[in-house]
């Protein structure tokens, strides 16, 4: 008998879930090594590592992918109270910035909401 070793590379989505967007969970929809087991129960078949969900649509990858994405370190808390109040000024800078531009006022709203969220969310 022959012994044979290879090394085998795997290019997995960078982030912290394995889902590529909000929707509903398919093979389609999240990582190929991700498994659905039924039940909103899921594994990671390349690190044999049961996955967790958030919300019951986000699947969070396992700690060996982020070990190896550079993903997993510790960050410090930050209160709500503040983080509230920074979404809430940049949002009020963002919506006078678009309503002395000229754009009306429900345009402005949802342009100036979308953008604190897009920025929460990074």
């Amino acid at each position: 008998m022959i012994v044979h070793t290879t090394t085998v590379k795997y290019k997995v989505q960078s982030g912290q879930y394995c889902n590529h967007s909000l929707q509903k969970s398919t093979p389609l929809t999240r990582c190929r090594f991700c498994t659905d087991l039924g039940k909103g129960l899921y594994t990671c078949v390349l690190y044999n590592e049961p996955l967790a969900t958030l919300g019951g649509a986000l699947i969070i990858k396992s700690e060996s992918c982020l070990k190896k994405l550079g993903k997993v370190g510790t960050t410090p808390a930050i209160p709500l109270r503040d983080l509230v109040k920074a979404s809430i000024e940049d949002y009020r800078m963002i919506f006078g910035t678009l309503t002395k531009e000229g754009i009306p006022v429900k345009i402005a709203q949802k342009m100036a909401q979308e953008e604190v969220l897009k920025c929460l969310n990074n």
